[in-house]
């Protein structure tokens, strides 16, 4: 059928057999656009999700560049409540450490040693007795000594951008500027405990989160972390104080850090564990087992 040496146009036959191809392929693809597939396409919300979740910056600390690890627990609660009976409502009247607590941690050069610890750093004015309940948390259920710096006195009016609240890498800068000796040993973990209600300018929309750790790039576990307990504290939520359950919570993402920092572990996706990757709510928080997964 090809030895015909004219160029000719294609007969009815092939003209009809063609019309039909047409209409065929227009019916499918009429079908596929008014949703014949049965499965709806989440590719850009997971995206979102996952990019929230393993959100990663960069900043520049001491001459190495450090970068937040993707472990930010945000909180998604609403406000707490009224300025009239919550504590630390106003930053710049808990930025003066308490003279019990300069008196029982005056040491500056606590965190001395050669080897890996863990050294909680008080940013403000951080009630002694719950830095006491945690060194002797960690002493009795992990046999880890955990020091205690000198605390910290912060300025005042850090909280000129988002009234009411400080930037956590602000804070975290507190770090390299007092204990720059630290801040630069890889060995040293610092835990910042703060009464500050604090947020991220790296997520505006969230309107405030629990805390998050930072480390070296190129270094597999982070050393540096960050902790509010502004929010975990009953009464800033207008309920009667319960030390206990402040102490908890404090404990529950001071232990997921300790895991993170000090021993080595990962995250997870058990929103009942203490590695779990993000933790979005006060709720969340409560829900998870505190102990820290170790073989012993």
């Amino acid at each position: 059928m090809y030895d015909n040496p004219k160029l000719e146009g294609p007969g009815p036959a092939v003209i009809g057999l063609l019309a039909g191809i047409v209409l065929i392929g227009s019916a499918i693809g009429l079908f596929l656009l008014l949703g014949g597939s049965s499965e709806p396409n989440n590719d850009g919300g997971q995206a979102a999700n996952d990019q929230r979740r393993d959100d990663e910056a960069s900043e520049q600390s001491g001459g190495r560049s450090r970068e937040r690890q993707p472990v930010i627990d945000l909180g998604d609660n609403p406000p707490a409540g009224s300025n009239e009976a919550m504590r630390c409502a106003e930053p710049d009247a808990c930025i003066q450490p308490s003279p019990e607590l300069l008196r029982r941690y005056p040491d500056a050069t606590s965190c001395d040693w050669y080897e890996r610890r863990v050294c909680i750093v008080p940013l403000g004015d951080v009630p002694v007795d719950l830095i006491q309940h945690l060194v002797d948390y960690y002493a009795a259920e992990y046999e880890l000594e955990v020091r205690v710096l000198r605390p910290i006195t912060l300025d005042e009016g850090l909280d000129t951008e988002r009234p009411g609240q400080v930037e956590a890498d602000v804070l975290r800068q507190y770090f390299s500027t007092q204990y720059f000796v630290y801040d630069r040993d890889l060995d040293a973990i610092l835990i910042g405990l703060t009464p500050l209600d604090i947020y991220t300018a790296e997520r505006p929309e969230w309107r405030w989160f629990f805390g998050q750790t930072y480390g070296y790039l190129n270094e597999p576990l982070p050393n540096q972390a960050i902790i509010s307990f502004f929010r975990m504290d009953p009464v800033n939520w207008c309920e009667p104080e319960d030390v206990e359950l402040r102490n908890r919570r404090v404990r529950t993402l001071m232990n997921k850090y300790v895991a993170l920092t000090y021993y080595g572990l990962q995250l997870n996706e058990d929103p009942e564990s203490v590695l779990y990757r993000l933790i979005g709510s006060l709720d969340a928080l409560d829900r998870i087992d505190e102990r820290i997964p170790l073989e012993r």
